[in-house]
């Protein structure tokens, strides 16, 4: 995983797909989206899949060592460690690509989004590009009454508490500059959920530039993310950083990984 940019100009381009217990459709959602960056993409740059498996405890491990054995393009890590945000960390902190990005394992944004969300940060000057469902240009479908509004609900804390200009901060599809990672990630200290949403913050206060894009996506029916609980953990740190950003001081060090 650790590789640099390709020599002929094309840009690097790891797309982490973190996952945990995902038996049932991770090798259904990666062999699609091999076969679209195939046919797709690869002209435009040099890609690989990277699965970042963290403490799943089912069938995934296996899963994962078969995708990469069969596929020299797919990569895995595995992680004893639990957290969405350790995922991507240990994913970013990893790879030496241009540009990293970031999908759910199932795929609930439409893989056509991806060419123009990669590009914006390959081509055109944007440090991160993060698809949006909030935008009145969006397609979101199949969406329960209760994430509506809990999406609705952490679009509007957001912008109020830190006049943060964007609408969507919690929607697993991005890109990120390989700038932007060197510039931010060790600043974010959450591991969990809200790792996202502090990453774009923090990202934006370092005057990183960014585009919010409407995207097509389409909910997992079956997704095992606990709104209340999330929506919790988002507060906690809306209410830390704010803390933060009024009281000034320097932030706790971060214990160090081993990565």
């Amino acid at each position: 995983m650790n590789r640099p940019a390709v020599p002929n100009g094309k840009p690097a381009v790891d797309i982490l797909i973190p996952v945990l217990n995902e038996e049932r459709g991770l090798r259904a959602s990666v062999e699609k989206l091999g076969e679209f960056m195939r046919a797709e993409m690869s002209g435009d740059c040099d890609w690989r899949v990277v699965i970042v498996d963290n403490g799943s405890d089912d069938a995934t491990p296996a899963i994962s060592a078969a995708l990469a054995e069969s596929d020299p393009r797919v990569e895995r890590v595995r992680i004893e460690e639990r957290g969405i945000g350790v995922a991507l960390r240990r994913g970013m902190k990893r790879s030496r690509a241009d540009v990293v990005v970031y999908m759910d394992a199932d795929m609930s944004a439409d893989l056509l989004c991806l060419p123009a969300l990669v590009g914006e940060v390959a081509f055109g000057g944007y440090d991160i590009a993060f698809g949006s469902r909030l935008l009145p240009d969006s397609r979101a479908s199949n969406r329960k009454p209760i994430r509506i509004l809990a999406s609705r609900v952490n679009s509007f804390i957001i912008r109020r508490m830190f006049g943060y200009p964007f609408r969507d901060s919690q929607c697993g599809f991005k890109a990120f500059s390989r700038n932007a990672i060197e510039r931010t990630l060790d600043s974010v200290e959450d591991d969990a959920w809200f790792f996202n949403t502090e990453f774009l913050l923090r990202a934006y206060w370092n005057g990183c530039r960014m585009l919010e894009m409407p995207i097509a996506w389409v909910d997992d029916p079956d997704s095992k993310v606990d709104v209340r609980k999330v929506s919790a953990i988002l507060l906690r740190g809306y209410w830390r950083l704010k803390r933060e950003r009024i009281f000034g001081g320097r932030k706790k060090s971060r214990p160090k990984r081993r990565d």
